[in-house]
């Protein structure tokens, strides 16, 4: 963790002992911060201070155009942290998260090193939604059937029970070891706009991103367990060695006994990923078969070509799972798809796309205004007719 990381993860320990929500664990890093130094216990309880607090987030921008220098293109900011003044830009990230502010760095690599810290407030107004749980179910029969909210259960015609429940869809089969049934596959649509979970029969659970199908059966029968997925979605396979278990992508196959692993396929992207955080996976192409381990990533890139990226970020991989958009070394581009697929969007650029890029997260619960504003505020111009956002600089 740089010094910058560090920062931003000092003032979200200040935001949730503020907001309530600080761990045992996490208090314990907070108080062992504040005895460091005299400085770091001044500012603690200046920025626990009520008053002092809306007085910094009851301002209009934040930070805005702070020119750093000396930045280094990777946004290690030993030196520079101390030119811009590490109270002022502590003081203002604390504030920015407690008010539920999305923070961004933008830079230029190829020009002078430079950065603005973008951290505006997002006000709450009427604008695109940020996507919500509801998907499509396809039964074996061709039944088509819209999970949201509501409570129901259903029957396969293997006796597979099927219940919904809230935002999240389960499976459970009456003799799971069967082996002579006709398999019956369902598949779970989950659009543009939207994320759902479900729990298959085995009790593998999958939490589903927008934009992504799943087809699978509906109970696990034979020596393999087998679902086919495009888009993205995190799974946590429950372990039977001898059952394993595969992720069919059209470009991979992802193999395992039991683990925790997120696979991205989005056709729109340059590569399919496969992440993994727990246990070990064998990724299958045609160029060849790779084994990684936690905290290794594997790569198959558009010409078929396939790589191990080791010390993957994890978090950041899987931070959609768990409610944030994180950018690292992030186009607009890159941001739009993303969002595009959240919120459900048509993105049209005027001209070609600037070279910025972008460090920093925000909620998914924000809805579409607050990644405009930040947009904005990093100089682009953005033209939003109905879902079709048009973005020039």
């Amino acid at each position: 963790m740089n010094q910058t990381e560090h920062h931003i993860y000092i003032a979200g320990l200040i935001s949730k002992l503020m907001t309530g929500s600080i761990t045992a664990p996490e208090q314990d890093k907070l108080d062992s911060w504040v005895a460091e130094s005299d400085q770091n216990k001044a500012l603690f309880e200046q920025l626990t201070n009520p008053e002092y607090l809306q007085a910094e987030i009851d301002q209009p921008t934040l930070q805005q155009n702070v020119a750093w220098q000396q930045l280094q293109a990777t946004l290690n900011l030993d030196t520079p942290v101390k030119r811009i003044g590490y109270k002022k830009w502590l003081r203002v990230a604390a504030a920015v998260l407690a008010a539920g502010v999305a923070a961004l760095f933008v830079y230029h690599p190829h020009q002078q090193a430079s950065v603005n810290n973008v951290a505006v407030r997002i006000q709450p107004k009427a604008g695109l939604p940020a996507g919500t749980p509801h998907a499509m179910l396809i039964l074996g029969n061709g039944q088509k059937i819209t999970l949201n909210q509501n409570k129901l259960t259903l029957h396969e015609k293997n006796g597979t029970t099927i219940s919904n429940n809230s935002h999240t869809v389960s499976y459970q089969a009456v003799n799971n070891s069967a082996t002579s049934e006709e398999v019956v596959y369902n598949t779970i649509i989950v659009p543009r706009g939207a994320e759902y979970q479900l729990t298959l029969a085995d009790g593998s659970k999958v939490w589903m991103n927008a934009a992504s199908t799943l087809k699978y059966p509906t109970r696990f029968t034979g020596k393999t367990r087998e679902v086919y997925l495009t888009g993205e979605a995190y799974f946590e396979v429950a372990h039977n060695a001898a059952q394993p278990f595969t992720v069919k992508t059209d470009k991979a196959d992802v193999r395992v006994l039991g683990t925790h692993f997120n696979v991205m396929a989005y056709a729109d992207e340059d590569a399919y990923k496969t992440t993994l955080l727990q246990g070990s996976v064998s990724v299958s192409t045609p160029a060849g078969n790779n084994i990684i381990k936690p905290g290794q990533q594997d790569v198959v890139k558009k010409d078929g070509s396939q790589a191990i990226l080791n010390d993957v970020d994890t978090d950041e991989e899987t931070a959609w799972k768990n409610g944030m958009f994180v950018f690292k070394d992030a186009d607009i581009e890159d941001i739009m798809r993303k969002a595009a697929r959240w919120y459900d969007l048509k993105v049209v650029y005027d001209g070609k796309a600037p070279d910025i890029l972008f460090n920093g997260k925000m909620s998914r619960k924000v809805d579409f205004n607050g990644l405009v504003t930040i947009l904005k505020y990093a100089g682009f111009h953005i033209k939003v007719n109905g879902n079709t956002i048009t973005i020039n600089r």
